[in-house]
């Protein structure tokens, strides 16, 4: 991970690897995508997503007595050491000494500690899915993708809004990935108003009731339409950076492009059954049982013409360049 540049601060390069680990045990496949990008730059974007990774664990993890106590904490400790520039933490040390060292926007930083904590403070509602991307998808995972975004480089004004649209698309994977468990624990992070439109609740899409599948299905095409809009939004950052950083960004475009994919496959049982997870090859969809699933990249559906047409004048390929035998695609959200 380039440890000569930490040789004389061993704390700060300790911290560096703590980030890494927590990615690679808890987002595999986002481990798998940053290991595309060149060595002297993967430490740092370990970095933010290690610590990005802790403070979702924070927010969701331990007894929910004192969590929100405990979240707070963790909130203003970092802001703190933004501001002082110093850590002790384990994974802050790195995490504040990366966004120092690259003059990060530390406004990135709060809005996403605010975002994940107004997710687990409340009840998701959402009207629509201006809401949803303004309240949720863009501070869970579209200002962690702002805030990396620099250090890939990016040319051209429109780059950090494409960049937020990738993180938004890889959120909405996360966001069909748990679909079924949070509809169970009474969570639902489907427009309000997509549902209301062809005569929904909550409920009937825990249901999968039998007797509304089309309306069921009807659904899910509308989730998808506002999934690919994303994707369409994101597509043209990959040629606003240099070559070398660009099967990054590939990786994670096709990871959504995949999770996409299998929604589309799944059609209405999405809503009811939840998706498969991609393992740490960041290829291979895990059965329920956390073994390999079935060959979806083999039977997924054709991606629209419209959707072929705005890749290819993006200058995106259909497949990252050579990457060494990495994995190809990402399945785990950006936070």
């Amino acid at each position: 991970m380039g440890e000569e540049a930490f040789n004389d601060a061993p704390e700060l390069g300790e911290s560096y690897q703590a980030c890494e680990a927590e990615v690679r045990q808890f987002l595999a496949p986002l481990w798998t995508a940053t290991e595309t990008l060149p060595a002297a730059v993967r430490p740092f974007v370990h970095a933010i997503h290690g610590w990005a990774v802790r403070t979702d664990r924070i927010a969701d993890e331990g007894s929910p007595e004192g969590r929100e106590e405990r979240f707070a904490r963790w909130r203003a400790d970092t802001l703190a050491e933004l501001r002082s520039g110093r850590s002790g933490h384990p994974v802050r040390r790195a995490f504040v000494d990366t966004v120092r060292r690259w003059d990060l926007d530390q406004a990135l930083v709060e809005e996403h500690l605010d975002a994940v904590r107004a997710d687990c403070a409340a009840v998701p509602a959402f009207e629509t899915f201006a809401d949803l991307r303004r309240d949720y998808l863009r501070g869970t995972s579209g200002a962690v993708a702002e805030l990396w975004s620099p250090l890939l480089q990016p040319r051209g004004p429109e780059a950090p809004r494409r960049m937020s649209a990738l993180g938004e698309a890889c959120q909405m994977a996360d966001v069909f990935q748990d679909l079924s468990a949070d509809l169970a624990a009474g969570r639902c992070y489907l427009p309000g108003a997509d549902l209301r439109r062809f005569g929904l609740a909550a409920g009937d899409l825990r249901r999968g009731d039998g007797g509304r599948q089309e309306a069921l299905g009807a659904v899910v095409d509308v989730q998808l339409a506002h999934w690919r809009g994303l994707l369409d939004e994101a597509a043209p950052v990959t040629a606003a950076v240099r070559e070398k950083y660009q099967p990054f960004l590939h990786t994670l475009l096709l990871g959504a492009e995949l999770h996409d994919d299998e929604v589309a496959l799944l059609g209405s049982r999405a809503l009811a059954d939840g998706m498969a997870p991609l393992g740490p090859d960041g290829v291979t969809p895990l059965s329920p049982n956390g073994g390999a699933g079935r060959d979806h990249q083999a039977k997924r559906p054709p991606r629209p013409s419209e959707r072929r047409e705005t890749t290819r004048k993006c200058g995106a390929p259909r497949a990252p360049p050579e990457t060494g035998g990495r994995a190809n695609a990402l399945g785990a959200p950006l936070a």
